[in-house]
């Protein structure tokens, strides 16, 4: 998706149901059409994917005519990926780790090696026994 198809995009009303206010869909849409333009532009934006995510709009109250909940939704989960995959990636880790080395291989490693250093002793204690009578 990218900001002219936005532009273009035509929401479905409802007067029951889920819906969301248009003043406030309207300009979080504005939004939406900003920052995908910088990004079209070479330029970054200042609205972020996970701010689209994040956002709760407000419903409708009463009788009042709002935009189709579902529909806004699905919307905005489009351009959220648009942007997401726009955005740069989360800065690499600063300590290059080997391949596989996680938090959690180098935890069991410590158990398995401080076990393995009384696995060792009881070992040759008993081969001593053994061995020797």
């Amino acid at each position: 998706m990218d900001s002219v198809e936005l532009i273009a995009a035509r929401l479905p009303q409802r007067r029951t149901g889920s819906r969301y206010r248009t003043d406030e869909v309207d300009d979080l849409l504005d939004r939406c059409i900003a920052a995908l333009q910088s990004w079209e532009q070479g330029r970054p934006a200042t609205l972020r994917s996970d701010e689209i995510i994040r956002t709760e709009l407000p419903t409708a109250g009463g009788a009042a005519t709002g935009y189709d909940a579902d529909a806004v939704d699905d919307l905005l989960d489009r351009v959220a990926l648009q942007l997401r995959a726009k955005e740069p990636r989360a800065a690499e880790p600063l300590v290059a780790q080997p391949p596989g080395d996680t938090v959690g291989n180098r935890v069991f490693a410590r158990v398995v090696g401080g076990v393995g250093v009384v696995a060792v002793a009881v070992g040759v204690v008993y081969l001593v026994f053994r061995l020797g009578g």
